[in-house]
């Protein structure tokens, strides 16, 4: 991930460049495929006490714009087996994975479960 970010803190002249050559341009975002983020223009975060330390989930591949960026239009059909070896800990599994995979359709997707 390291080598990654710093491979990416070449985009900060783009995104100045950007920014400079188009007035209203407010935002630009940056996802690797390992999951870093950058935001231009940047935001000074607070850094959390440690007795608030809270695992940060947010994961910019799961995010609209990332989503849309990254693949085609999907045509999904989810089946799940709720068979009797579908019980306790491999139907949860299987609920949480067909969750996820809800979580990347977009307005440009067909699905159906």
């Amino acid at each position: 991930v390291m080598n990654a970010i710093a491979w990416s803190s070449h985009l900060d002249e783009a995104f100045m460049r950007n920014a400079q050559q188009h007035a209203r341009l407010k935002w630009q975002y940056f996802c690797g495929v390992d999951g870093h983020l950058r935001i231009f223009p940047g935001v000074q975060w607070k850094a959390a006490d440690s007795s608030e330390a809270v695992a940060d989930l947010f994961d910019c591949r799961l995010q609209e714009w990332y989503v849309k960026a990254a693949t085609s239009a999907k045509d999904v059909i989810i089946l799940l087996d709720i068979s009797g070896s579908m019980k306790g800990l491999n139907i949860e599994i299987a609920k949480t994975t067909i969750s996820r995979i809800l979580q990347t359709i977009t307005a440009d997707d067909y699905f159906n479960v």
